[in-house]
């Protein structure tokens, strides 16, 4: 249950500390080709990929978007990503897990006896 937004978090995580998140996002994604579809819920896998990667990309300094606007303000990429990017994505990133959380808990429980009325 919690693998799915351990994903997303660590998509963030990772883009933060430096690692483009498209280099993120092909090695968590590559680390899930090896197990069996059966094992895992194909769509939740896709959708906390999509979203990290939607959080990562603002809250990384090393995207392109972030170091060609700090070039053309004349402010390092670190400052444009944390100070001016870092609460709409800290935001974002607790918006995205809870979304995930939520699928995943809805999902998981099981139906009542009658429920299907």
């Amino acid at each position: 249950m919690l693998l799915y937004p351990a994903i997303a978090l660590a998509m963030a995580v990772l883009s933060a500390a430096g690692l483009n998140p498209l280099v993120a996002a092909s090695l968590i994604g590559g680390a899930f080709g090896a197990i069996p579809p059966e094992l895992t819920e194909p769509y939740f896998l896709a959708f906390s990929l999509a979203a990290g990667w939607g959080v990562a990309y603002g809250i990384s300094p090393f995207t392109t978007g972030t170091v060609v606007l700090a070039s053309m303000l004349g402010a390092s990429p670190n400052a444009l990503a944390w100070r001016c990017n870092g609460a709409f994505s800290l935001a974002a990133l607790a918006f995205v897990l809870a979304i995930i959380l939520t699928a995943v808990t809805l999902t998981a429980a099981p139906i009542p006896p009658g429920g299907d009325q």
